[in-house]
């Protein structure tokens, strides 16, 4: 996206980016109209063509799976508290298929527990 921007650091892209609408005044400090885009990654805002490499879609991706690792390790925390209580109170889940609320939350953890090794490996 267009926005007056002063490159900081020719080799990366790195730039400092005017968000307001004062033009004057971003003119008078040495910015120019540069085609800029905001890191996913860092949330520094850099030029778009640098953005468009490989080492920064890699790093995009690593991003991406960290943050679902991380999700996935939240959502295994939480059916461990529902698992625990479930083994206080032995209920059934399901009256009609006879499955307790403990096997009910077994199976979800196993498929977390897959989803999670899929990520890692």
């Amino acid at each position: 996206m267009l926005k007056y921007a002063l490159i900081t650091n020719k080799k990366t892209g790195a730039c400092m980016v005017g968000l307001g609408t004062n033009i004057k005044y971003y003119k008078k400090i040495g910015m120019t109209e540069l085609d800029v885009t905001k890191s996913e990654v860092d949330g520094i805002w850099y030029l778009t063509e640098k953005l468009q490499t490989e080492e920064y879609i890699n790093a995009l991706n690593e991003k991406i799976k960290a943050e679902k690792t991380e999700t996935l390790k939240k959502e295994l925390e939480e059916l461990d508290r529902k698992r625990i209580r479930a083994l206080c109170e032995p209920e059934l889940k399901n009256t009609d298929e006879g499955i307790t609320w403990l096997e009910y939350y077994n199976n979800q953890a196993i498929k977390i527990r897959s989803e999670l090794k899929n990520l890692t490996t």
